[in-house]
C-alpha cells in the first residue's frame, strides 16, 4: 500500500473571540503518547487567532512531510486537512516523516 503525503492544511478560527493554538512538531517515526518529548523535532508554536483567522500550510519543518494531523486528540484526514475548524483554544499535534534522500523543498 503506497503513503499518501500530504503537507496543505487551513486551521481557521469559526468561533467568536480569540484562541491560542499550540503546533507541535513530531518526528512520527518516534512517537509515542507516553513519551511524547522524545519525538519532538521543534520546539512548539504558539499563535493567537482572531475570529475568521486562518493558520495556512504552517510549516518550519522544510525537510520534513506532514504525515498526519491530530487537533485536541481528533485525527484529520487528508480531505479534511483543506479546512480545520476550531472554536476554542487547541493543540495542533504535526506528524512528520522524513522527506527520502534529504530533499529539499
Amino acid at each position: 500500500m503506497a503513503r499518501i503525503i500530504f503537507s496543505k492544511y487551513v486551521i481557521v478560527n469559526h468561533g467568536d473571540n480569540n484562541v491560542t493554538v499550540t503546533i507541535e512538531h513530531y518526528d512520527n517515526s518516534k512517537y509515542q503518547a507516553q513519551d511524547e518529548q522524545s519525538a519532538k523535532i521543534y520546539s512548539d508554536d504558539v499563535c493567537t487567532m482572531a475570529p475568521g483567522a486562518k493558520i495556512s500550510d504552517y510549516n518550519k519543518a522544510l525537510n520534513w512531510d506532514v504525515d498526519h494531523v491530530q487537533v485536541n486528540g481528533e485525527a484529520f484526514s487528508q480531505s479534511e486537512l483543506e479546512n480545520i475548524e476550531i472554536h476554542e483554544d487547541s493543540v495542533v499535534k504535526k506528524f512528520f516523516i522524513r522527506q527520502k534522500y534529504g530533499l529539499y523543498r
